[in-house]
């Protein structure tokens, strides 16, 4: 049975832990070690996102300067909080299907 939060709330404490196995710690730390030394896919494999991106077809159907600027979104990205943020259903918290 889930606790009691302060608030009186028993699915934010449900929902909190949650996310507390979802986007454990470990990842956390790794997702931001390789995010820190500007690994955007690094990054992203430690999170758990699979990205589907080739920046090289985004320069020749967009042009250098675009796929520049999405390189350097991507070196910024946060993925583990992306994934801490990602919508999930109840009871048990899986990733919604079908958004993800």
């Amino acid at each position: 049975m889930l606790t009691e939060t302060a608030n009186g709330d028993p699915r934010l404490s449900f929902w909190q832990r949650v996310r507390e196995f979802a986007v454990p710690p470990s990842m956390i730390e790794t997702a931001t070690t390789r995010r820190l030394v500007g690994d955007w896919a690094g990054a992203c494999a430690a999170a758990g996102l699979d990205v589907d991106l080739n920046l090289r077809s985004v320069a020749r159907s967009h042009g250098r300067e675009l796929a520049a600027q999405v390189r350097a979104d991507l070196r910024r990205l946060a993925p583990d909080l992306l994934r801490w943020h990602m919508p999930r259903i109840a009871p048990d918290g899986l990733l919604r299907p079908g958004l993800t």
